[in-house]
């Protein structure tokens, strides 16, 4: 495996403060991040999204999703970490 296949990046999902949509955002290895576009309005939804959307470019998941809930027990936030294959320098953004 190359040094460019070995890196990872971090997801964080985060859903917005009236709950009627979705921030992405990538961490990667360097410290940098960038925001990505997420469609899904709910945390489950974005979850599956940005899965099949870093699967399709060469990632794999290397753990679950992790989420956290409110006092009112809906899901505010979730994140996973992927490693994997693609570009981190030309990431591609959904389409």
């Amino acid at each position: 495996m190359s040094e460019q296949e070995a890196k990872s990046v971090e997801i964080w999902l985060t859903l917005d403060e009236d709950g009627s949509g979705v921030y992405g955002r990538m961490y990667f290895d360097d410290e940098t991040t960038r925001p990505i576009p997420v469609r899904a309005r709910s945390i489950g939804g974005a979850e599956r999204e940005v899965t099949a959307w870093l699967i399709g470019q060469g990632y794999e998941a290397v753990s679950y999703w992790n989420v956290e809930a409110g006092d009112d027990e809906l899901v505010t936030e979730s994140s996973r970490t992927f490693r994997g294959a693609a570009p981190v320098a030309g990431m591609p953004q959904l389409t």
